[in-house]
């Protein structure tokens, strides 16, 4: 009966250890995915605080080109 009742607190120990164990590293992980999330935050908003400048400049680009296309074709007339 002594037997029974170690080896069942043994493994009831090793269980819990185990179990501890995985949750602690859950904790380290969602930590790291909350920091993954802050650069991916950051990276994502100086991308379009470039991206933003470039957008407005190519489409300025597109109309003068359209309008001196279009002062090109109306001097050959």
């Amino acid at each position: 009966m002594k037997k029974l009742l170690i080896a069942s607190l043994l493994l009831l120990g090793f269980a819990t250890i185990g179990l501890t164990g995985c949750s602690q590293e859950q904790k380290k992980n969602s930590e790291n995915g909350a920091i993954d999330r802050m650069t991916d935050e950051a990276a994502r908003q100086a991308v379009d605080q470039v991206r933003v400048p470039l957008d407005k400049a190519r489409a300025i680009r597109s109309q003068e080109e359209e309008r001196l296309k279009g002062a090109a074709d109306a001097g050959k007339e």
